[in-house]
């Protein structure tokens, strides 16, 4: 999905990406590099919903 992101980006097509879980991924860190990032948040990856 990241490298469609890409390609839209190359066609002038403008990209939002509403999360994104690197999961400490080398590549799709290199990914989202590019990117303008807004409001970076920790998010607890452990979280219990009731």
């Amino acid at each position: 999905m990241l490298q469609e992101a890409h390609a839209l980006l190359r066609s002038g097509i403008d990209v939002k990406i509403g999360f994104i879980e690197t999961q400490n991924r080398a590549e799709t860190q290199a990914l989202v590099a590019v990117q303008a990032i807004l409001n970076l948040r920790p998010t607890p990856t452990k979280t219990v919903l009731k």
